[in-house]
């Protein structure tokens, strides 16, 4: 079967200045509820339902068609690491690199629609809660300094989550201190840990990665929809108020710690979702090896993979704010 051959896009450019927005769907393929809700934000513009009067909107339904037609997670590999741009592309995600980077160079603002697996709360995900990341845009004629936790505050969510960039590397450095692994069996790059909203960062754009529900769940399309309309709306960019009011009592929660599993028979003592809470010295999984790994300190999960194959992310650790 031959793979894709093209990217689909809906892009919109108002006749005033603004800011440049730029939503993604799809980056997983299993992920539909980006993907949907890009398709009914472009039905509105389409029909005049909705119109975008200053700055511009560029809108990727399906980030991996790769993905997206096999129904799984991944093409190739995971789009959402190792984001940048190949000289040497060798993969079709690498291809999809190769056009995807040159857009978001283009973009002062990126929106990155996920779903999960695992868990009940949508949430977002912004670069550092220690640091509020920030690029200038122009609204109405007013130059203005935006912020990440800002934006992450006009999607409709509850929660924020930080610092997994930070945490990543963490991981990075212990694998390079393990020596029971074979060189290669796990990434050592830093850069392996890119996404999307990592590059854009590097591009000077602020980005922010919504975690809408769960895969099947029809009210995670619901708040990716939502989530559109209210940063369009907050940015002054469309001309009904059709948006949920900013939420101000945001919980932040900061990623601290990445552990990786390391064989096939390493496994989880329960049944893990995300933020599920943790007190000190539980027992969370337990090695090939028998060796128990424990929560440091009272703190939670986030990104429980059980089935992270050998040399993966298998869960972070995170402490609430």
């Amino acid at each position: 079967m031959i793979n894709p051959t093209h990217l689909e896009a809906y892009s919109f450019f108002g006749l005033h200045k603004g800011p440049s927005l730029l939503i993604l769907g799809g980056i997983h393929g299993d992920e539909i509820c980006g993907s949907i809700a890009i398709k009914n934000i472009n039905k509105l513009l389409v029909n005049k339902d909705i119109n975008i009067l200053s700055g511009s909107l560029t809108m990727i339904p399906v980030a991996n068609p790769l993905a997206a037609r096999l129904n799984t997670r991944n093409g190739e590999r995971n789009l959402n690491r190792n984001f940048y741009p190949k000289k040497n592309p060798k993969d079709f995600e690498d291809y999809l690199n190769n056009v995807i980077c040159p857009i978001i160079s283009k973009h002062d603002i990126i929106l990155d629609l996920h779903s999960f697996k695992t868990g009940i709360k949508p949430f977002a995900l912004i670069k550092s809660i220690d640091e509020d990341h920030s690029t200038n845009i122009e609204i109405h004629g007013q130059n203005i300094k935006l912020y990440e936790k800002t934006l992450a505050s006009w999607l409709g969510i509850e929660t924020v989550v930080g610092n997994w960039t930070n945490t990543y590397e963490k991981g990075v450095m212990r694998r390079k201190k393990m020596q029971n692994v074979e060189k290669g069996h796990l990434n050592l790059d830093k850069r392996y840990g890119m996404g999307t909203t990592e590059y854009s960062r590097l591009n000077g754009a602020i980005a922010v990665t919504l975690e809408c529900g769960q895969h099947q769940d029809p009210t995670s399309g619901d708040n990716a929809f939502n989530a559109i309309l209210s940063v369009l709306g907050q940015l002054k960019m469309i001309e009904k108020k059709r948006y949920k009011s900013k939420i101000s009592n945001i919980k932040f929660v900061k990623l601290y710690n990445v552990f990786d599993k390391n064989e096939f028979n390493d496994r989880f003592l329960l049944s893990w979702k995300n933020f599920d809470p943790i007190i000190k010295n539980t027992e969370i999984a337990i090695r090939a090896n028998g060796e128990k790994i424990r929560a440091p300190s009272n703190c939670c999960i986030l990104f429980p993979n059980k089935n992270a194959l050998p040399g993966q992310e298998w869960f972070y650790l995170a402490e609430n704010l």
